[in-house]
C-alpha cells in the first residue's frame, strides 16, 4: 500500500513538472509588422515589457528576419513590435533613440522590460539559430543599456 501511494505521489509530481515545462515555453507574443516609433515610445513610458525590432523593407536581411519571426509568431514569448527605421515619420524622436542606444545598424533586437532597455542583437547578418537565441531569453546574448 505504502509503495503504491508512492509510485502515484511520483506520478503526480511529474505530471506536474512537466504540465508547468510545457506552459512555460508556450508563446504568448504576437508579431505586430507595422508600428509607429511614436506608440513603442509609449508603451515604454507606459513600463510595458516588448521587444522592438527595427529594420527596413529594402534590407534583404530584415526581409529575412521578418519572415522567421512570422513563421515562429505561435511561440513568441513577449510581443514584437517593428519598426521601419527608414518609413519612420518622427524621424527626430527615432534619432534621438538610436543616438542614445547607439544604434548604428538593422536589423536591432531591442527587449524592453519595465521601461528598461535592453539591446539584443545588432548585426547586419544575424548568425543561424538567432531566433531561439533571442526569444529562449539567453541573458549572455544581452547588452544591458541603462535609461
Amino acid at each position: 500500500m505504502k509503495k503504491s501511494f508512492f509510485l502515484w505521489g511520483i506520478v503526480f509530481i511529474s505530471a506536474v513538472f512537466v504540465w508547468v515545462v510545457s506552459i512555460s515555453f508556450k508563446g504568448n507574443g504576437h508579431f505586430y509588422p507595422e508600428n509607429s516609433f511614436q506608440e513603442v515610445i509609449k508603451k515604454k513610458e507606459e513600463k510595458q515589457s516588448f521587444y522592438l525590432y527595427l529594420g527596413r523593407k529594402d534590407c534583404k536581411e530584415c526581409q529575412r528576419v521578418t519572415k522567421k519571426i512570422e513563421r515562429q509568431s505561435q511561440s513568441l514569448p513577449m510581443d514584437v513590435y517593428y519598426v521601419d527605421t527608414k518609413e519612420e515619420t518622427q524621424q527626430d524622436l527615432l534619432r534621438q533613440f538610436l543616438s542614445n542606444y547607439q544604434i548604428k545598424t538593422v536589423p536591432t533586437f531591442l527587449e524592453i522590460k519595465r521601461g528598461k532597455v535592453r539591446i539584443v542583437e545588432e548585426k547586419v547578418v544575424l548568425p543561424d539559430g538567432w531566433i531561439n537565441q533571442i526569444f529562449m531569453r539567453k541573458k549572455n546574448l544581452f547588452t544591458i543599456v541603462n535609461n
